[in-house]
């Protein structure tokens, strides 16, 4: 799948999955990888930190992720060998 119609139906948001990791944030897309904060984070390029703060409970941090950054995480964790040989 490209990023292109990856983002359309993120975007759409009627097809459950992406639903539920674009609701459930960075926690939820991580969950999928079965990887630590600090893998995932070292993963992605990531301050471990960083990813504890936008996996906490408090809204604002939560708030604090990008859109744009959900949704590369969700289709590099979805899609990422994949998406290479497209």
């Amino acid at each position: 799948m490209t990023y292109t119609d990856f983002l359309a139906l993120w975007t759409e948001g009627t097809d459950p999955e992406l639903a539920a990791l674009k609701a459930g944030g960075v926690k939820a897309i991580r969950a999928k990888t079965g990887l630590s904060q600090q893998r995932f984070g070292d993963a992605f390029g990531i301050p471990k930190r960083t990813v504890q703060n936008w996996e906490s409970d408090i809204p604002a941090n939560h708030n604090d992720v990008p859109a744009y950054t959900l949704a590369l995480l969700a289709y590099a964790v979805l899609y990422g060998d994949k998406a290479r040989n497209n």
